[in-house]
């Protein structure tokens, strides 16, 4: 018995055709993300370590010119100007320690605070259109 050389084909892909360019996208999405955000993290570490490194030695080493001859509230608030400057950078220096141990905060904070945003957002116009409601 001879064999049939018009043999019905399905018309659709098989299924690892068609998963196999989504999968790819998403690999070479999800390593290129991984280098960006490797690449990005040591960028803003770097950057909060030379801010905060500035925020110290500059008040430390001008101190005295920033100060000036000045005597009283004015001298102390210039005092608590310096001394914030110098706290703000040991501060940078500390969110710089903690981004480079843990570098997916630079995804999830920013994130925390478009989420946090929009539900205050949406809160307070549930809450007028609540009071709305009420008065009517």
């Amino acid at each position: 018995m001879r064999r049939s050389t018009n043999t019905l084909r399905d018309p659709q892909p098989s299924v690892f055709a068609s998963l196999l360019a989504p999968v790819l996208f998403v690999a070479i999405a999800g390593i290129v993300g991984w280098i960006l955000l490797v690449t990005i993290k040591w960028l803003v570490v770097v950057l909060l370590v030379a801010i905060g490194v500035s925020l110290i030695v500059v008040p430390i080493a001008a101190g005295r010119r920033i100060i000036g001859a000045n005597a009283g509230g004015i001298r102390r608030h210039r005092i608590a100007q310096l001394a914030t400057a110098v706290l703000l950078g040991f501060a940078l220096i500390v969110l710089a320690i903690v981004v480079a141990h843990h570098g997916w905060l630079l995804i999830v904070v920013p994130v925390a605070i478009v989420l946090v945003g929009r539900l205050t957002g949406r809160f307070n116009e549930w809450r007028v259109n609540r009071r709305n409601a009420s008065f009517h």
